[in-house]
């Protein structure tokens, strides 16, 4: 009873530094209030991501370390800007430490280290909660024409290298750290020409994300070969709907990330056109471990009577939320821009 209360307690508190610091640093005013803000978000994003296993204490340390050396040079740089000097090396300062903080090529060695042996609760928030104040901050700069093209190249990098990364591989919590990668570089080019698309882009992301995650947590799934040792059509039937978020993610049409897509193209083409037309091929790279993930699951389905499960019914919660996230949504939104 007394761990159940502290459990509690610690969550509660764990919860409001996280939304706290989102919150204090978006509506800050000043670049040191800002920092707090980013500060206590990351206080309360390692209290959650804190586990009982070994792996997921050491995942938290790599994530405490990588996020104490950026929080150490933006301090630095914001120190220096308040001095008046090197103004060009203190932007190209605040910008490292971004690029560290959100895992940017060529630091996106850690996002997949890290992912590798979270929960998926703790995956979530690496890949969504902590990507905002950072993002912010980015779009909220006056970055100079040959900074901005640094950053897309890098942008554009990184989401190569996240397509590229998962190509390969066989437990989806990394696989999943590689995809955030793509959307990574998605998300930091928008950023640079409208703040308010970036946070559409982010929150149908993070719809998106959630309902892949919990799919693969309500049945348990952590690599290909769980899903080979399943023992119930239950459970492979859920996953079979929950793999429609992974073509969403994908950008295939007329899914909801498909919508995302466009948005970016139509946003993003006539600024920066090299980072569009990298990562835009990243995403059609990464449809082929997506295809993979589908196939794993049909081909043990196809042996079944599809359209029966173990309780009678074929739409489960499971099901219903993918169906209405990615199809019902998606179509929504073409309609609403005037694309269908």
């Amino acid at each position: 009873m007394i761990y159940g209360v502290f459990f509690s307690i610690s969550v509660m508190v764990s919860g409001f530094l996280l939304f706290g610091g989102i919150i204090s640093a978006l509506v800050s005013l000043s670049l040191v209030g800002l920092w707090l803000g980013m500060e206590m978000n990351f206080l309360g994003a390692v209290a959650i991501m804190a586990g009982l296993s070994v792996e997921e204490t050491e995942s938290v340390i790599k994530y405490f370390i990588i996020q104490v050396v950026g929080s150490s040079i933006l301090i630095l740089a914001i120190m220096m800007l308040i001095s008046a000097c090197l103004m060009l090396l203190t932007e190209s300062l605040i910008l490292l430490s971004l690029m560290v903080k959100l895992g940017v090529f060529p630091f996106h060695f850690w996002i997949p280290s890290v992912m590798a042996t979270l929960s998926w609760m703790g995956c979530f928030v690496v890949s969504v909660f902590q990507k905002i104040v950072p993002i912010w901050m980015m779009s909220s700069m006056s970055i100079s024409s040959s900074l901005s093209f640094m950053v897309e190249v890098c942008a554009g990098i990184t989401g190569l290298l996240g397509c590229l990364g998962g190509l390969s591989m066989l437990h989806f919590r990394v696989l999943l750290s590689y995809s955030s990668l793509i959307h990574l570089g998605f998300m930091v080019i928008l950023c640079m020409v409208n703040i308010s698309l970036f946070m559409v882009y982010l929150l149908i992301y993070s719809i998106l994300n959630m309902g892949l995650m919990m799919g693969l947590w309500s049945t348990s799934t952590y690599s290909f070969l769980d899903i080979m040792n399943f023992s119930s059509r239950t459970q492979e039937q859920q996953l079979f709907w929950v793999s429609l978020y992974l073509f969403s993610l994908a950008g295939v049409p007329p899914l909801t990330g498909c919508f995302l897509k466009m948005l970016f193209l139509n946003s993003c083409w006539v600024m920066f056109p090299l980072g569009c037309v990298i990562l835009v091929l990243s995403s059609m790279v990464s449809l082929f471990f997506y295809i993979g993930f589908f196939l794993c699951l049909t081909v043990p389905l196809s042996q079944s009577a599809f359209l029966k499960s173990s309780n009678g019914t074929l739409w489960g919660v499971l099901g219903t939320m993918s169906v209405v996230l990615n199809l019902v949504l998606g179509y929504m939104m073409f309609i609403s821009v005037g694309l269908m």
